[in-house]
């Protein structure tokens, strides 16, 4: 089980995709580091989907690394450093990036659900 999303006929270009604070995505087709990413939403850093955990502190992606290609991001505010996540932190991360990537996949006419 993975990530990866295919559609008949074609193969999609992977990306970096960042879910931003107000849950928009953006999406990088290139080299991009998380500093650059960081620079344009001040008192927010990078996170890594990949190296969240319930207890621990969102971990920061180093300003100077780049984002791998077929990666999932967060940008989060710069006083989650501090405090541990909680099964429901990561709960919310996940809708908000599930929502994002079907709103995302709306324009591929893709269909989406989300149950609640």
């Amino acid at each position: 089980m993975g990530n990866r999303t295919s559609s008949k006929g074609s193969r999609a270009m992977a990306t970096a995709k960042v879910i931003h604070v107000d849950g928009t995505m953006e999406e990088f087709k290139g080299t991009v580091n998380a500093g650059e990413v960081a620079a344009r939403s001040p008192g927010c850093f990078v996170c890594s989907s990949e190296a969240m955990a319930i207890g621990a502190s969102a971990p920061c992606v180093p300003e100077t690394e780049e984002l791998k290609l077929g990666e999932l991001y967060f940008l989060m505010p710069a006083s989650r450093l501090r405090y541990p996540l909680s099964l429901h932190d990561l709960c919310v991360l996940a809708v908000t990036a599930s929502a994002a990537l079907c709103q995302k996949a709306k324009g591929r006419a893709a269909r989406c659900r989300i149950n609640g």
